[in-house]
């Protein structure tokens, strides 16, 4: 049993290392890519820089690929639990 409890501390450490990893890389690519379509002047408004990026970062954190991140922390400890039905 304190092995499994280990098995289940080590999981979630690495699992939200992982999703913070993840998530701060995909909101700084998404950053990016905002800031080359302002400059490329595909923003299509008359909006200044630093507003237009604040907007759609915060729909961007509303959306699907944000909220999927969560995967990363669940899915592993779905799979154990799935292992330990089907094999016991």
């Amino acid at each position: 049993m304190i092995g499994f409890t280990r098995l289940l501390l080590i999981e979630a450490a690495l699992a939200f290392v992982t999703y913070w990893a993840l998530r701060l890389y995909i909101t700084s690519r998404k950053r990016e890519a905002l800031e080359n379509a302002w400059d490329r002047g595909e923003a299509g408004g008359a909006m200044e820089r630093e507003p237009f990026i604040d907007v759609e970062m915060e729909a961007f954190k509303k959306s699907w690929v944000r909220r999927g991140l969560w995967l990363v922390v669940l899915v592993p400890y779905l799979v154990v639990g799935a292992l330990i039905y089907f094999v016991n």
